[in-house]
């Protein structure tokens, strides 16, 4: 149990340069809120010696020292809870995707055996639970979760927020943000970033009902799995459930 935010993208369709650009900007947030990271030292004192101090992009121990950024908390309150990071190099997470296909082709119960190669690179269908529908393969996606982890709604909460704000608005079909947030936490976190970088960036297509419509009849054809598909997907929840009183309704 807990407060999470995830960010998941669809890395074999964002280009490279793209994701180096975007990864500055985050850069530029990262410096505008004081972050709280926690740094492993293992050759001053000949044991690991861990410290906190204000996030910035270094090496990452965790990740065969590929250059990133860590967080876990906030520098003013020091309230922590889980970590997020994020890497300069988009390799990484399509590596990870790689690995996790070959692990899923290697156990295939009378799939296609194709995983590796996406169907749909369309984001919005990964957020979405199709089992128990004929659609499943059909609509299936490449996904690699970037942050998944427990913020509980501490303080650092709101700016990371933003960060995965940015990334799904460069990258509108193959990003989204997820998790315990608001359409209300989204525009807020967006405000704030929006008084910092250069490009504004906007509030996801899931709060806005027409474009979450297109993009969703863009991959779906059965009127009964867009209205299904909307009222999971929208960030709109009184919209979604005076949508769910209506059917039942009928």
């Amino acid at each position: 149990m807990g407060v999470y935010i995830r960010l998941s993208i669809i890395p074999d369709a964002i280009n490279i340069d793209a994701w180096e650009r975007v990864y500055e900007e985050s850069l530029e947030l990262i410096n505008a809120y004081l972050f709280l990271d926690r740094i492993v030292d293992t050759e001053i004192y000949g044991c690991n010696w861990v410290y906190t101090d204000r996030t910035k992009e270094r090496p990452l121990e965790g990740y065969d020292g590929l250059l990133g950024w860590y967080t876990f908390g906030d520098c003013v309150t020091h309230n922590y809870a889980e970590a997020f990071s994020l890497l300069r190099d988009l390799d990484y997470y399509r590596k990870i995707q790689k690995r996790r296909c070959e692990h899923v082709n290697a156990n295939d119960r009378g799939g296609d055996g194709d995983c590796y190669k996406s169907i749909c690179n369309e984001i919005l269908c990964s957020l979405y639970n199709w089992s128990g529908n004929d659609m499943n393969n059909r609509i299936t996606t490449n996904v690699t979760d970037i942050f998944d982890s427990k913020t509980q709604g501490y303080p650092y909460h709101q700016y990371i927020l933003a960060i995965a704000c940015l990334i799904e608005s460069r990258f509108p079909k193959y990003a989204a943000v997820h998790g315990d947030i608001s359409k209300g936490q989204m525009q807020s976190a967006i405000d704030w970033a929006n008084g910092i970088l250069k490009k504004p960036i906007q509030i996801t297509d899931r709060a806005d009902n027409e474009r979450l419509l297109k993009r969703i009849k863009d991959v779906i054809n059965d009127e009964y799995y867009v209205l299904e598909a909307f009222m999971g997907l929208t960030v709109n929840t009184l919209l979604a459930q005076s949508l769910r009183l209506t059917l039942l309704a009928v």
